[in-house]
């Protein structure tokens, strides 16, 4: 039933997310629509068409300034498939310790409970920049203490 309904809602969203994508496509190509004060159908289709014949590719995209022609993306697609690996296993690592972490706690007392709740309280009340350079501090921390990864740190 939960998982039934997760589903939904990921297949509401994901159409929300095509439609949202061809009506911000059909307005971009609207312009070209145009012949003076009359649309001009014809002109308008086959505008659209040409625009997804090329974003179908984006690797291939280019734009030109002053007579050069250059990639829109040079550099993104090189790291795409790490980052998005990347991403992957950080979500995947997220959510098996939250889910470890939430199972966990249904066998401690209401005490031990309370005060993790206190700590977590305290925990969210931080700003995320906070936690993000204490993260980086002990990391750099861990490295220096370590030598594990000795790169001039």
């Amino acid at each position: 039933m939960i998982i039934r309904r997760i589903l939904s809602e990921c297949y509401s969203s994901l159409i929300k997310l095509v439609l949202a994508t061809i009506g911000i496509l059909a307005v971009s190509v609207l312009p070209s629509g145009f012949s003076g004060l009359s649309f001009d159908i014809k002109k308008y289709v086959l505008s659209l068409y040409q625009l997804l014949s090329k974003i179908q590719f984006l690797d291939t995209l280019t734009y030109e300034n002053m007579n050069i022609q250059r990639p829109i993306f040079p550099q993104v697609f090189v790291v795409y498939k790490e980052f998005l690996f990347i991403f992957c296993l950080a979500m995947a690592l997220a959510s098996i310790s939250a889910f470890l972490l939430t199972y966990t706690m249904l066998f401690f007392k209401p005490s031990v409970k309370q005060r993790v709740k206190n700590l977590l309280l305290i925990i969210e009340s931080l700003p995320d920049i906070l936690i993000i350079m204490l993260f980086q501090l002990l990391v750099i921390w861990f490295f220096k203490k370590t030598g594990i990864m000795d790169y001039g740190i």
